[in-house]
């Protein structure tokens, strides 16, 4: 009785609930899916290889073949990926984490719109509903909500955390919450750099909840510096034991001036000057329909409508005493963040993903605020005049009649945006459950299995000079051969000997020819050299310095793999 009450109470979030997992519902063991290409590079690296590392027992390190190598990321998303490791040690259990994240961002969204629209829900609870509905849909549909758990990356850890803090912020302050909101304040800044803004922004906001709710201020505050304090030194004092300095020790030369070189120079990672070209680039993808950059992809992050309407509903929040406080909170965290990443060199939307629930927040504010102005019990006084019509004894109120013109522009909303998202949603369902994405990354290594495993077992492994990164091989190698690189410009350049091993790395094709010297079989593959003019280059020098023998084709040509023979 207790489960039909609540399906009942609340079917929009479990029919919506259905769509999502029907937008998530990828086997990330299939070669049918791009998730096995664990892009991009070499950000998930860093992510991925520490977790398993740690199960294995070399601690929070890029390891390999008994190097190891300090990530520069900070931990926290890596940590999350412990668990479900500790199940399968396979890198592809990473989206099954994110799954999880994304379910319980989407139960916090739920959670905060609904109590925004409470005291709607009392007076109306058909346009409340048809609100609610409109803006889950619109939610769940996003595509970089449903998109971005294939990407083993800290943004979905940020955005659950945005979430749950959000939700915080609606709680009462209770000891419990406060204790979580300080543990929040600090993980935004354990899980990604570039959430400082974040963790200082939304300190200062529940610190502000705490003054202005009733209770024992000054103790509670207390308790959310000690607990904040606490996590915050404990990490920066790992930070430093691990790397030898933090985070904020490196801001601070950011930052000041050294040898004659400011904040407003270019050149380095932070800069005033990139604030005139990427402020503007940001605040425009705010109010919806602008492609910016979200890593290669460049899809509005939400539709002009939703953006422009929320950025509105963020702002008349402030207006309402009953929205005031979250409104200016959710305000500041983002004006924060657009001001802090808009010093950065790079513009990029994905450091602002937690905009996309942000401004759904506010585009239910607008509504929720226009609907509560307008009570739809019909006064006694009404008259003629404050009718919208009359037809015999049926008298419609005008706040009735403006009730149901703002629910019949929400359901046309709902269908527009249906309609025009209609191809979109149906294809990445038919993808998931009928079709097929080639994951060629993947395939590359699996092929290279496939060869060295036909070859007979000598004392001297096989070794490959690929670009592709060693760290992303060994996720699928079958350990039958050894890895060198192809060029002194692919990724992890800066710590060749911890990711190749140990070699004189001044001039790679003397290594290759050391190699076929003490006898060993020396192949080279293509696959990874991409659009990339210094790999194709490097490539092609091979084929001119060694005579080449073509012994294995696949992916149409793309991951060919030649022997290597002295001239």
């Amino acid at each position: 009785m207790i489960k039909l009450t609540m399906l009942k109470r609340h079917w929009i979030f479990f029919l919506m609930l259905v769509i999502f997992l029907l937008l998530l519902a990828k086997n990330p063991f299939s070669v049918r899916t791009l998730i096995p290409n664990l892009e991009p590079y070499p950000d998930t690296i860093h992510y991925i290889n520490p977790a398993l590392s740690f199960i294995q027992g070399h601690g929070l390190r890029i390891w390999r073949e008994g190097r190891g190598l300090m990530t520069t990321v900070p931990p926290l998303y890596t940590i999350f990926l412990v668990p479900l490791f500790l199940i399968k040690q396979d890198a592809r259990m990473f989206y099954f984490t994110n799954v999880i994240l994304a379910l319980f961002s989407y139960l916090f969204f739920y959670l905060i719109i609904n109590r925004l629209t409470y005291e709607v829900r009392r007076h109306n609870e058909k346009t409340a509903s048809v609100l609610i509905g409109t803006t889950l849909f619109i939610y769940v549909t996003n595509y970089f909500i449903y998109w971005y758990p294939t990407l083993a990356m800290s943004e979905n850890l940020t955005l659950f955390l945005f979430m749950g803090g959000v939700y915080l912020l609606t709680l009462p302050t209770t000891r419990k919450n406060i204790i979580l909101a300080g543990l929040t304040a600090v993980a935004f800044y354990i899980t990604k750099y570039a959430s400082i803004p974040l963790t200082g922004t939304y300190f200062l906001s529940y610190g502000v909840k705490i003054i202005i709710e009733k209770g024992d201020k000054l103790k509670n505050v207390l308790i959310l510096i000690l607990v904040s304090a606490f996590v915050f030194l404990a990490y920066s004092l790992w930070e430093w034991q691990t790397k030898g300095s933090t985070l904020l020790m490196t801001l601070i030369g950011v930052f000041l001036p050294q040898k004659g070189s400011t904040i407003f120079s270019s050149g380095s990672w932070f800069s005033l000057n990139y604030a005139a070209k990427n402020l503007p680039r940001y605040i425009h993808a705010l109010f919806g329909g602008y492609a910016a950059p979200f890593l290669w992809d460049q899809t509005p992050i939400v539709p002009k409508m939703v953006g422009t309407l929320g950025l509105t509903g963020l702002i008349l929040g402030g207006l309402s005493k009953k929205t005031r406080f979250l409104s200016i909170s959710l305000s500041s965290i983002l004006l924060s963040s657009i001001l802090f990443m808009s010093t950065f060199y790079s513009f990029d939307m994905r450091y602002l993903n937690f905009a996309i629930p942000t401004l759904m927040i506010g585009f239910v504010m607008f509504w929720m605020l226009i609907i509560e102005r307008l009570d739809p019990r019909p006064s006694p006084k009404m008259t003629g005049k404050n009718t919208l019509f009359k037809l015999g004894s049926i008298v419609i109120p005008v706040k009735t009649g403006i009730q149901s013109a703002i629910t019949l522009f929400l359901c046309f909303l709902f269908l527009y945006y249906s309609a025009t998202n209609f191809i979109r949603i149906k294809s990445q369902i038919s993808i998931n459950l009928r079709y097929a994405e080639t994951p060629w990354y993947y395939l590359s290594i699996i092929k290279m299995n496939e060869y060295f495993s036909t070859l007979p077992e000598t004392e001297k492994k096989p070794v490959v000079i690929s670009s592709v990164i060693p760290y992303y091989i060994d996720f699928y190698s079958n350990k039958t051969y050894d890895l060198l690189p192809l060029s002194k410009h692919q990724e992890f350049r800066n710590h060749k000997t911890e990711a190749w091993g140990n070699h004189d790395y001044a001039d790679l094709l003397k290594i290759y020819e050391e190699y076929l010297s003490r006898g060993y079989n020396v192949y080279v593959d293509n696959y990874g050299l991409g659009n990339e003019k210094v790999l194709q280059d490097d490539h092609t020098l091979i084929h001119r310095t060694f005579k080449t023998e073509l012994v294995s084709e696949g992916c149409l040509g793309a991951c060919n793999i030649w022997k290597l023979h002295l001239k």
